[in-house]
């Protein structure tokens, strides 16, 4: 079975425009961050070992949002029953890093200073493993492709991430993100927004879709 099937309808210039954000981003945060790997170095290591993954977080966002932003932290959904190769394939490649915690999230920290760089999520609810369908094939270069949720679905993960317990600054983030993807990206299709949002629960598709219309008519948004 083909796993990149399906993923060839987004407009290249989508693709291209998400690599140079992605790129922009990752160079401003190496300036103040010495320890921080690049996305394209950390996919690029996962891929070799033939491991399902999508990019998320600030740098699988980073086309829809259209901006540069720092972050030290590369985050990858991948399946479950790839968890045990990702953690070794990361520790072989990054022996500078060790990883910690659960099944639901290991993040790699460096060993030495602490930072967190790199968190693996194994997709372990409806959203998450939909991620894998609701996709955006990049090709950065000829040797490398991976994928990045489409537009819907990094609406939908931010609209979780913001909401949900437990209550920190983190939400107040991804509200920043949400509310920059819904300005900037004004041609949502709204079946497959509703479809994806009730994977959170059930009519979760109907104030998923409430929230970015109201946003696009200019109502206020309030958390």
């Amino acid at each position: 079975m083909d796993a990149w099937k399906g993923h060839d309808e987004e407009l290249p210039r989508v693709r291209r425009d998400h690599v140079e954000c992605m790129t922009d981003s990752a160079q401003l945060t190496k300036m103040s961050v010495a320890e921080f790997i690049s996305p394209l170095r950390i996919v690029g290591v996962l891929r070799s070992a033939r491991v399902p993954l999508v990019l998320v977080g600030q740098y699988g966002f980073d086309g829809w949002l259209q901006e540069t932003r720092q972050c030290q932290c590369v985050d990858i959904v991948i399946r479950p029953r790839s968890a045990c190769t990702t953690l070794r394939v990361l520790t072989d490649a990054f022996p500078a890093l060790r990883w910690q915690g659960v099944e639901a999230d290991c993040v790699f920290m460096h060993k030495k200073t602490g930072k967190a760089l790199i968190s693996i999520q194994p997709a372990a609810t409806p959203l998450a493993l939909s991620v894998f369908e609701h996709s955006v094939r990049l090709d950065p270069s000829p040797r490398l492709n991976f994928l990045i949720p489409r537009l819907e679905m990094a609406l939908a993960l931010s609209f979780v991430a913001m909401t949900g317990p437990p209550w920190t600054a983190q939400n107040y983030y991804s509200a920043a993100q949400f509310l920059r993807m819904v300005k900037v990206n004004p041609d949502v299709d709204w079946k497959i927004l509703r479809s994806i949002g009730n994977l959170i629960s059930p009519n979760e598709g109907r104030r998923l879709v409430k929230n970015v219309r109201d946003l696009h008519a200019g109502k206020r948004f309030q958390l």
